[in-house]
């Protein structure tokens, strides 16, 4: 294939989530109800993903579909092209080619150089490699910012012996592209049949850097052979070959038998266990202590309280091993820690990753078995959706831009949609890629294939995932990283903001029973602990809380206070409905519209029917005939502030 054609293929089949066969199943059965539902657009997608599903055939009856609509034909005719080159039937290639060109004069969808480039491509097929030589190197006077055309003019040049010419079309590929590793190669090939050796040298060890397996590939490769017994050549290899050494582990001696025995498991290793040398040990240590001498990790929300607490434990901590890694849907892979006590080594803890605070490390206590369950409940990461998380807790957050938030320079911002959204962006212990309540689950693939140009990609599709369903409450939700929780902030009456966190219990208590003792929190106990240093610095008032004041409160401005809040914690709960009557008949009418306001943003229609045989005042009860007679109008929402430029912040 052209260097184009790669590119214009991932170009048309858009941001890689990975889904093709979802992607192709849902095209094929359109194409199947009637073909007059296919647009341009479609045929050329479903032609990518034929071809990217190895029916070929099938991808060239789909873009021969997209010719046929008169649209940008130069490109399906292109592709087309490409295929049938791929194939080795050269004559048909190159009458696409021409009718590619003969549109492209008024419809320049595909670059002049590619089809000059491509036409060399079939000259060279056809064993014309003088004119192939041709039409790479004129396609390249036309554009040459393409890395990958100068490289196969490199190897082109080489072929046909003309090795200067093959190190000057090869340099030219690095240069344009520093990260190019087979035109280092190319040019080592070269540059070493052509006597340049030390130039050879030197493209063989860039090649390495970029591609350490090309190593085993060049040993014995025959264009290398007279460099055997070259020191400088050897000199590559050596780091390569010598053994791996076993990490001097007699330091662990000091700590307790259990420490031992644990050593010793056989399981460990296989679950990703690697245990520290003494240098080792100290330096990950140390960068642990390092963390809390500061603010704490990017993204954190830590509290004087929390860092003093945090500050204190890590002084005593030991890094002892590399516990098991995850990997986040963009690729970043991050590995857990084994931890002891310097001071009392009677047990092991874990940090899921290094950005855990000491308090929320897991308790692995000291024996096999249960180092064994506590690894066993978070990795692999469980595979969850939002019906199979079983337990749920909501919490008062905040009133909107009354509270702060870190924002990704670091300064402290309000708290608003945009300020929260950026803050948990760059949260460590959240996923990347957040979605509104248009979804009904997460929208995102558990990862997303490594591609070319992914940020703006991911940008845009994260704009299509902020969509909000009219009629719901304003949300914006993410996963977390270990226990594949859905955390949720929502935005009701446009002033208060609540945390709706669904979960999977975790077996392990006592590290938020010994929190929320120390603290003074009412974190359910039960509470996955990536959840709880996501929630880190904020407020998480419970609506038991909010139900115990309310009872005791009877200063009216507090109480619409409090039934408003209630309202938005328990706003999908018909229990609260007992409570509103309560407060129905209240005298104050400060208090009898906080509740017909209520019932109108979540659309209680039964409740405002109820308003009309209790209100007094002759305004307020016209207000509420005519909300009754027109009807409640259907909650919208704006989101063309929340463009999802936070994952650019990250």
């Amino acid at each position: 294939m052209d260097p184009y054609f790669d590119a214009v293929t991932a170009e048309l089949r858009g941001f890689d989530l990975g889904d093709d066969d979802e992607l192709l199943g849902e095209l094929v059965r359109r194409r199947a109800q009637t073909t007059k539902a296919m647009g341009f657009a479609d045929w050329m997608l479903l032609g990518v993903l034929m071809h990217r599903a190895g029916a070929d055939e099938e991808a060239l009856s789909c873009f021969e579909e997209a010719s046929s609509m008169g649209m940008h034909v130069p490109l399906p005719r292109y592709l087309q092209a490409q295929l049938f080159l791929d194939r080795g039937q050269a004559d048909d290639a190159e009458a696409l080619l021409d009718i590619a060109e003969e549109h492209n004069e008024n419809d320049p969808a595909v670059p002049p150089a590619e089809l000059m480039h491509a036409r060399g491509s079939v000259a060279l097929s056809r064993g014309d490699t003088e004119d192939a030589l041709s039409y790479y190197a004129a396609a390249l006077r036309v554009d040459g910012n393409n890395s990958a055309r100068w490289l196969d003019l490199a190897n082109l040049c080489r072929a046909l012996g003309r090795l200067e010419d093959a190190c000057e079309a090869a340099r030219a590929a690095t240069e344009v592209d520093p990260d190019l590793e087979p035109a280092y190669f190319s040019l080592a090939c070269a540059a070493a049949e052509a006597g340049e050796d030390t130039t050879a040298l030197d493209a063989l060890r860039s090649a390495f850097k970029l591609s350490p397996l090309r190593r085993s590939s060049v040993a014995e490769s025959p264009e290398f052979e007279r460099f055997q017994d070259d020191p400088e050549f050897q000199a590559l290899f050596t780091d390569a070959a010598a053994p791996p050494v076993d990490p001097d582990l007699s330091w662990l001696d000091v700590f307790p038998t259990w420490l031992q025995v644990l050593r010793s498991d056989p399981l460990l290793p296989i679950a990703g266990v690697e245990w520290l040398d003494g240098a080792q040990s100290q330096e990950r240590s140390m960068a642990l202590r390092e963390l809390y001498d500061g603010t704490g990790p990017t993204g954190v929300t830590h509290t004087k309280a929390t860092l003093q607490l945090a500050h204190k434990q890590v002084r005593r901590a030991r890094v002892v091993a590399r516990g098991p890694s995850t990997v986040r849907r963009d690729g970043l892979e991050e590995s857990s820690w084994f931890i002891v006590d310097e001071q009392e080594p009677t047990r092991l803890f874990i940090a899921l990753t290094g950005d855990y605070p000491p308090f929320l490390w897991l308790d692995a206590g000291a024996a096999q078995q249960s180092v064994q369950d506590t690894l066993a409940e978070y990795f692999p990461a469980p595979e969850r959706d939002r019906r199979r998380l079983r337990a749920r807790a909501r919490g008062f957050l905040g009133y909107r831009g009354r509270f702060g938030v870190t924002s990704p320079t670091g300064d402290l911002v309000p708290g608003d949609e945009l300020g929260l959204d950026h803050h948990f962006a760059l949260c460590p212990f959240l996923e990347p890629g957040s979605w509104g309540s248009a979804y009904s689950d997460d929208p995102w693939p558990e990862h997303v294939p490594e591609q070319p140009n992914s940020l703006p990609h991911f940008e845009r599709r994260q704009r299509e995932s902020n969509r909000q369903a009219d009629g719901s409450v304003w949300a914006r939700t993410r996963r977390t990283r270990h226990s594949r929780s859905y955390l949720s902030f929502e935005l009701h009456h446009d002033d208060v903001f609540v945390i709706d966190v669904r979960y999977t219990p975790a077996r392990q208590t006592a590290v938020v029973e010994r929190m929320n003792h120390h603290f003074g929190c009412d974190y359910p106990v039960d509470m996955p602990v990536d959840v709880i240093a996501a929630l880190l610095g904020f407020g998480f008032d419970s609506a038991r809380d909010l139900q115990n004041e309310l009872e005791v409160t009877s200063d009216p401005q507090a109480l619409a206070g409090l039934l408003s809040l209630l309202s938005a914690l328990r706003h999908s709960d018909l229990s609260m409905f007992h409570t509103f009557r309560r407060y129905m008949d209240h005298p104050d009418s400060g208090v009898r519209t906080t509740l017909w306001n209520v019932f109108a943003a979540y659309n209680f229609e039964s409740l405002l029917e109820e308003a009309l045989l209790i209100e007094e005042d002759p305004k307020v009860l016209q207000q509420l005939r005519s909300l009754l007679d027109e009807g409640i109008p259907i909650l919208t929402h704006n989101d063309d502030s929340l463009v999802g430029d936070a994952e650019a912040a990250s």
